[in-house]
């Protein structure tokens, strides 16, 4: 057993994890298992093929969704969604981008982080006085 303030070090080092705030436990099991439970949302990565007008497109498309956020283009590509759906949803999302025409490479759900799962468990600030994580 560890406890540690150090997230990306528990990430490295643990297999399950429990979620301390303000004495009671939050949270616990193995990391993917508590994001299951907590999802209501995600971030979607797509990397559309084509030039910027292509990515325009595509990020115009998602926007229409009703499941969707938030639509951003990064530089490189990229889409990122903000994304409100269960995996059933976000397959719809990418086969209407497909029969739309819009060119993707890759489409995955982002991996959230341990911090990030800490800042929504606890819907505060990882640096409380009171706050521990204990792996």
């Amino acid at each position: 057993m560890i406890s540690s303030h150090i997230l990306p070090e528990l990430e490295e080092l643990c297999t399950a994890v429990a979620i301390v705030d303000h004495g009671q436990v939050l949270a616990h099991g193995k990391v993917a298992d508590i994001e299951r439970r907590l999802r209501y949302g995600a971030v979607l990565r797509v990397h559309v093929l084509g030039d910027a007008e292509a990515v325009e497109t595509a990020r115009s498309h998602f926007a229409a969704d009703p499941g969707v956020a938030s639509v951003a283009s990064t530089d490189d590509g990229q889409v990122e969604i903000g994304f409100r759906g269960d995996d059933d949803a976000a397959a719809r999302l990418l086969a209407s981008a497909v029969a739309a025409g819009i060119r993707i490479a890759a489409f995955s759900r982002a991996a959230s982080d341990l911090e990030e799962l800490f800042l929504q468990v606890t819907s505060g600030p990882v640096a409380t006085a009171s706050s521990e994580q204990v792996a």
